[in-house]
Parts: structure tokens; C-alpha cells; sequence
């Protein structure tokens, strides 16, 4: 009959004929044979511990700028945001922590479109199994819709796909975590749409009373008679020449004569009489 051995220091000094021998729990329920060698022990030992599998978890960062303007820095032109920001303290993170670094997903595009080449990447290999973490910087690096944040939540829960935010240290492999996560990612929506509230109020209130300097908003409207563009047309004036006469661009006139049925090709009179 076998016998349990604990992992421990006494094991170096374990002797089948000792009566005082240590009894345990070895990885994986291994049993040691009572009555084998000291050396058949200690290799048996190795084969265990050689067999447990690699816990180390595989991340993966992602990481979004929504601009792509670029500024000349000396002789170097350059983006004007960098994600390296981001990735930085993401890295230490992971180190912190233990991980290992699979691979580093970034965008240089707006979050409102759910479509990046980045995050689909990401997406792809996550279907593949090819990391157990995503990291992100904030949550909205990631998302700026609740919908795209809980569909993608909902694919890592089946995948077995954890997600942290740094920022606001969330991490979803807990059950407080899932709950912060969901309400901090409905706050930010809510501000976002308040935000564009805001800018289309501003923005008609611009058009019916102007800006501040008085002037309106965008191109200002241009009053003519169109009855005018009519006869220069008949006259036999040029859709340049009409433009000019009635201070409108060339493309207004065109657009005044289709309305009209007042073929934009050139009228000369002078062919009528002769």
C-alpha cells in the first residue's frame, strides 16, 4: 500500500525505512511507493512538479488615440498624441502582477466607431485563445457604448477572458469588479450624450442669433433674384459672368437655371436674328 508525501524540506532527508517518515499531500495526489528507493523518490518528485502546468496568465494591451493630426517637433514630424502614455503604466502592471505580455493592440481613430482595425484584431485572436487578460488604460479606450462594452464583456465571460482597467481599477475576474465596471461604463455614456446635447443646443442657438462676434454661424445666405439669372442667361452671358454680375458663386446659378428649366448651355441672340 502507497503512501502521501508532503512537498517540504523534510522530504531531502526522507528514507523509506524511517519509521518517522512525513506524511502529506503531494501535487496532483501523487503517490510514492512506500518501499522504493530514495532516488526513485526524488525522481518521481521532478516528473510531478516537471508536469504542472505554466499558471502565468498571457495579457494583452489595447490601447486608443482618437486624433491622427501630426506637428512638427525640431525636424521630426510627429503625431500630437502618443499611446505610448498609455502602455507604460500597463506594462509595470503586468509586471507587477506577474503576467506575461502577449502582444499590444492599438487604434489612432474616434472610440464611437465600434469597427477599428486594432480591436477587431484583438477580438480575433481573443476567439483564438491566444491571452487571458485585456488591459486597457481606461475603459473608454476600449468602448464609448454600453452596447459594444457589455456584447465585448459578454464574449470574454464565455471565453474566460478577464478585463482591467487601469485607471479605474476595475478587474471583471471579480463579482464587485462586473458590477463597477457595467454602472462606471453607463456614467460615461450618459456624459458623452450630454455632451453632444449640449453641442447641437449650442450650435442651433449659433444659427438663430449668431456667435458671439455677431456673425452667423457658417456660410451666410446670399439673397438674389432669380428672375435676374433668367434674363442675364437669355442675354447671352456666361454662368461665370452672371456669378460675378450677382455676386453668387457659379455653382448657385447653375442650380438657379435647372430649377427654371433654363438650359445652362449659352444663348446667343445674335444667331436668333441672323
Amino acid at each position: 500500500m502507497g503512501i502521501l508525501v508532503r512537498i517540504c524540506p523534510h522530504v531531502r532527508n526522507f528514507h523509506p525505512n524511517h519509521s518517522t517518515n512525513p506524511a502529506g499531500v503531494l501535487l496532483k495526489g501523487h503517490i510514492m511507493n512506500k518501499h522504493s528507493p530514495y532516488d526513485q523518490n526524488r525522481a518521481d518528485l521532478r516528473a510531478v512538479l516537471a508536469k504542472q502546468p505554466d499558471l502565468t496568465k498571457r495579457v494583452a494591451i489595447y490601447s486608443r488615440v482618437s486624433t491622427t493630426s501630426k506637428s512638427r517637433k525640431g525636424d521630426a514630424v510627429a503625431f500630437d498624441q502618443d499611446p505610448t502614455v498609455q502602455e507604460t503604466p500597463l506594462r509595470q502592471l503586468i509586471v507587477q502582477r506577474g503576467w506575461e505580455l502577449h502582444r499590444v493592440y492599438s487604434d489612432r481613430m474616434s472610440g464611437a466607431k465600434e469597427s477599428r482595425p486594432g480591436l477587431d484584431e484583438l477580438m480575433a485572436d481573443a476567439r483564438r485563445g491566444l491571452f487571458d487578460v485585456v488591459v486597457v488604460w481606461r475603459f473608454d479606450r476600449f468602448a464609448r457604448s454600453i452596447r459594444q462594452l457589455v456584447n465585448a464583456l459578454h464574449e470574454f465571460k464565455e471565453l474566460g477572458i478577464d478585463f482591467v482597467s487601469h485607471q479605474e481599477a476595475v478587474d471583471t475576474s471579480t463579482a464587485m469588479g462586473n458590477v463597477l465596471f457595467v454602472v462606471i461604463a453607463a456614467m460615461a455614456e450618459l456624459e458623452r450624450s450630454v455632451i453632444r446635447e449640449r453641442v447641437i443646443a449650442g450650435l442651433e442657438h449659433a444659427k438663430q442669433k449668431g456667435t458671439k462676434s455677431g456673425r452667423a454661424i457658417g456660410r451666410p445666405f446670399k439673397i438674389f433674384d432669380r428672375n435676374q439669372v433668367v434674363e442675364l442667361r437669355r442675354a447671352g452671358l456666361s454662368l461665370r459672368q452672371i456669378a460675378k454680375e450677382l455676386a453668387i458663386g457659379e455653382g448657385t446659378v447653375r442650380r438657379t437655371l435647372s430649377r427654371t428649366s433654363v438650359s445652362t448651355a449659352r444663348h446667343n441672340p445674335q444667331k436668333e436674328i441672323l
